[in-house]
């Protein structure tokens, strides 16, 4: 007989945490997640909101690969602006 795996729970990041591993300002980071750059928040109480772990781990992964094409002559930043010399 085929037995499922059981499913791993999700984890879920605080602010602090994302930030800790992605240098962007708080402010920038709910811009981003107004504009689409960034996931949504997920409601884990009343006061208490987080991100998926996943979703965070897919975003520094994109980022990654945008430093790849970076170091082969693409765009030098994630959102396509030149950086300064």
């Amino acid at each position: 007989m085929h037995q499922v795996p059981p499913k791993i729970p999700e984890v879920y990041l605080r602010l602090h945490q994302i930030l800790a591993a992605i240098p962007v300002s708080r402010s920038t980071w709910y811009r981003g997640i107004r504009s689409g750059r960034y996931p949504m928040q997920v409601r884990i109480s009343a006061n208490i909101v987080g991100w998926k772990q996943s979703e965070i781990a897919r975003l520094v992964e994109s980022f990654d690969s945008t430093d790849a094409k970076n170091e082969s002559g693409g765009k030098s930043r994630a959102n396509g602006e030149k950086p300064c010399k």
